[in-house]
């Protein structure tokens, strides 16, 4: 016998909200590498402007070969080419260059390299500018996705 006010389909539509909730807490607590950002990069700090005929004498990154160039010839460090400029709010940067033709997971790999060697600002320009001028921003590495997955801050070095 049937009590009133309750109907046959009660338990289906219970079941229907209770799969519903399960469903809402499977989604919001899900993980996955594809959610989070293969790097984080801080304010924008400073803008450096250059004559472009000065871009064959910035380190280059290679992502093909993992190593910084320039003019071809292969560096062991940086430490020679971080900038600082005057003024009290300057920070150290290395100002580098990258293939125009660099895809997403080779600006990753190059920032990496950065972190690995406590570099954690930089300015970056295309090797190919054809302009007058060119100009970069420099922007501070916070954290890079490493291969396997694990999210690195980087940690710049006493010199950076």
């Amino acid at each position: 016998m049937r009590m009133k006010g309750q109907s046959k389909r009660t338990p289906l539509l219970v079941a229907a909200a209770v799969v519903l909730v399960a469903a809402n807490v499977w989604w919001f607590t899900r993980g996955g590498a594809h959610d989070e950002a293969d790097f984080v990069l801080g304010a924008n700090t400073e803008g450096v402007i250059l004559d472009p005929a000065s871009l064959e004498q910035l380190p280059a990154y290679e992502p093909q070969r993992d190593v910084w160039t320039v003019q071809g010839k292969t560096l062991a460090s940086l430490d020679g080419y971080i900038r600082q400029e005057n003024g009290p709010a300057s920070l150290p940067y290395l100002l580098a260059a990258l293939s125009p033709q660099a895809s997403t997971q080779d600006f990753r790999a190059m920032l990496m390299s950065l972190t690995d060697r406590g570099i954690c600002n930089f300015a970056l320009v295309q090797m190919e500018a054809q302009q007058k001028e060119v100009m970069a921003t420099v922007q501070h590495i916070v954290s890079v996705r490493d291969a396997s997955g694990v999210l690195k801050p980087c940690k710049a070095s006493p010199r950076t």
